[in-house]
């Protein structure tokens, strides 16, 4: 039998250990970042499918049609721009956790032979001919591709490249069987004028690398690692090739024979994706999309990278082809949100059709810059239709990776709430309201105050 004293010295060094563990938990949710979001007022909703890729039609401008690909509910397409969407999995199997689908590919001629392609780690590869309506598995995929790309003259070649862990593979059947080209990289694109010049690019930990015949032969241009490798819609006629490692920017317009470094390094390091509207040339916009092991942050320059502007905190975007006409962008949060914006990610909409329950009303305050020792307080009044202040509406902050607080309106309708940063932050808040847009008129003059 264990003796008092011994029980009493193990109680001692319980209450030792939850003390610690007290104290680790502040510690750590004082520490945390913040992040950051749009800056108007949305409508959103919850309990959507986890999104992985949002892929557009290349006829987009004219079909409105985009799909998206989620972890655990398969695909789902819209044909109205994002308004609604219905899911598109006739055909795909195994759709439960850890069987996740990815490397959607859409066919340059989509507008005509409606041809995807998805690919499965467990499962195999599947393509469509009938724009999602249903798949058929035409490989296994042993190879492991998560990524696939066609080749511009898909209709005539049959030609898809694709990404695997141990590098890069090669279809010239559209896909039915594949064989590999390369040992190594982790990202590939080809050029828009392949029919002529045969020319790819393939990047990963150790390089940037060129191929000038589809695929048979490498040389090495560019030494290190590359993140993400985009080519210039216009590469006809400009020759250009953009480039990032985890900081920095680097733009060729010889076809990759040089390169230099434009603009300034980006505000987070990271792993990223570079995304390039048509006309980068003449208003030198581009976006770039930045993650870390638990953060995400997507970034705009419309001077070729000399400033970067903060859009979202987006766990997955991507840009319209016909952005530079149309400014869309479609972004899904950490918080199961797909939103979309027509203005460059200056303002945010949700969209509808990938949710189960009702909507609420969030307003994502201005992002703003918080020093060390600062006190934020929030400012804001809530109204009903005849602008009426709703009283003793419970309002729920959310800051991402800190924490949240709720606070109820006062006899107005109005809310206020401080917090103390002890840490330099970036921060967005989160206010959420309950009920819908349908009842709430508008939440009024909310505001950051800071104060040292």
């Amino acid at each position: 039998m264990m003796s008092e004293g011994i029980m009493e010295a193990m109680k001692a060094l319980n209450n030792i250990k939850l003390a610690l563990i007290i104290i680790f938990s502040l510690v750590f949710i004082s520490y945390a970042g913040l992040a950051l979001q749009g800056k108007t007022l949305k409508q959103m909703s919850t309990n959507q499918v986890d999104i992985d890729e949002i892929v557009f039609a290349p006829d987009y401008s004219t079909s409105g049609t985009l799909l998206v690909v989620g972890e655990e509910g398969g695909i789902f397409r819209s044909a109205n721009r994002g308004k609604s969407w219905t899911q598109r999995n006739s055909g795909l199997v195994n759709l439960v956790p850890g069987f996740v689908y990815h490397g959607l590919a859409i066919s340059p001629s989509f507008a005509n032979d409606k041809t995807l392609l998805i690919t499965s780690s467990y499962t195999g590869i599947y393509r469509s001919r009938n724009a999602s309506l249903s798949w058929k598995k035409i490989a296994s995929n042993k190879m492991d591709i998560y990524e696939a790309v066609f080749s511009p003259n898909y209709l005539n070649d049959k030609i898809i490249y694709g990404v695997a862990l141990d590098g890069i593979y090669k279809s010239i059947n559209g896909g039915l069987s594949w064989f590999r080209i390369k040992a190594e990289g982790y990202g590939l694109v080809v050029s828009p004028n392949f029919l002529n010049d045969n020319l790819i690019f393939s990047y990963g930990g150790s390089g940037l690398y060129k191929s000038q015949d589809g695929g048979q032969n490498w040389s090495e241009i560019v030494s290190g690692s590359i993140k993400s490798v985009v080519i210039s819609p216009d590469f006809i006629s400009d020759n250009t090739i953009l480039y990032s490692n985890d900081k920095s920017l680097f733009k060729s317009t010889d076809k990759g024979q040089t390169f230099s470094q434009i603009g300034n390094n980006f505000p987070h390091t990271g792993n990223n994706t570079i995304f390039l509207p048509k006309n980068f040339g003449s208003d030198n916009t581009l976006f770039i999309h930045v993650s870390d092991a638990y953060d995400w942050w997507t970034y705009k320059t419309t001077n070729g990278g000399l400033t970067w502007t903060l859009i979202s905190d987006a766990q997955t975007f991507a840009i319209s082809p016909d952005y530079s006409n149309d400014k869309t962008v479609f972004a899904y949060l950490y918080n199961k949100q797909l939103f979309k914006s027509t203005d460059g990610g200056d303002t945010w909409v949700t969209t509808s059709g990938l949710t189960k329950k009702r909507t609420k009303l969030v307003m994502a305050i201005k992002p703003r810059l918080i020093k060390a020792n600062q006190t934020v307080t929030v400012l804001g009044r809530l109204s009903d239709a005849k602008n009426k202040g709703l009283t003793r509406q419970m309002v729920d902050f959310t800051i991402y990776n800190y924490g949240h607080a709720s606070i109820n309106t006062n006899k107005y309708g109005r809310f206020k709430l401080k917090l103390k940063f002890k840490f330099k932050e970036t921060t967005t808040i989160y206010a959420e309201f309950p009920g819908s847009l349908k009842y709430y008129r508008s939440v009024k003059k909310v505001k950051i105050i800071v104060r040292k």
